[in-house]
C-alpha cells in the first residue's frame, strides 16, 4: 500500500447565532425561582420558565383592580336605574331638562369609570403574567447576571440569549 501523507488543513471561522437577544424583565421584584439552565452557558428549550419574580404583590394588585371594577359596574348599574328613571318622570312631565341631563351625566361618567377600572385590571392581568418569564425559543444563555432572591427592575436586561434551534 502506497503511503498517503495527510494534509492538515486548518482555517478560521467565525460562528455567529441567527438571534441573538437581550432577556429583560417585564416588571420589577425579587427573583423567587429560576431554570437549571439559566446559568452563563446553560440550555433551554422553547417555552420554559426561565424565571419568575415574586408574584405576590401583582395578586394583590389585580385583587384591589377586581374589587373597583365590581365597584364600578354595581355604579353603572344604580345609575342606568336613575336615568330610566327621570326619563319616566320626565315622560310624565313629572321631572326638569335638568334632572334628566344631571342623570345622564352621572350614567355617563359611571361608564367611563368602568371601562378606566376594566383596563386597570387588564393592566394587573398582564403584570401578574408578566412575573414568569417564559423562553420564547429553544436556545443557550450567552451571560447571565440574576439569581434567586434578587432584585430586579422593569426595562433592565438580566441576560443574553441566543436561538440553537434557528
Amino acid at each position: 500500500m502506497a503511503d498517503l501523507e495527510a494534509e492538515v488543513l486548518q482555517e478560521v471561522a467565525l460562528v455567529v447565532a441567527d438571534l441573538v437577544a437581550d432577556l429583560v424583565a417585564e416588571v420589577s421584584g425579587r427573583i423567587v425561582s429560576m431554570a437549571q439552565g439559566m446559568v452563563t452557558g446553560g440550555f433551554f428549550d422553547a417555552g420554559e420558565v426561565l424565571f419568575e419574580v415574586d408574584p405576590s404583590d401583582y395578586k394583590i394588585a389585580l385583587e384591589l383592580a377586581s374589587a373597583v371594577l365590581a365597584k364600578a359596574a354595581s355604579a353603572v348599574n344604580f345609575a342606568q336605574k336613575d336615568y330610566n328613571r327621570q326619563l319616566d318622570l320626565k315622560q310624565r312631565q313629572s321631572a326638569s331638562q335638568a334632572l334628566e341631563d344631571g342623570a345622564l351625566n352621572r350614567l355617563q361618567f359611571a361608564k367611563a369609570s368602568y371601562r378606566e377600572a376594566a383596563a386597570r385590571v387588564e393592566s394587573a392581568e398582564a403584570d401578574l403574567t408578566r412575573t414568569r418569564v417564559i423562553a420564547p425559543y429553544q436556545g443557550r444563555v450567552r451571560s447571565e447576571k440574576i439569581d434567586i432572591g434578587q432584585y430586579v427592575a422593569k426595562g433592565v436586561a438580566v441576560a443574553k440569549l441566543y436561538a440553537t434551534d434557528y
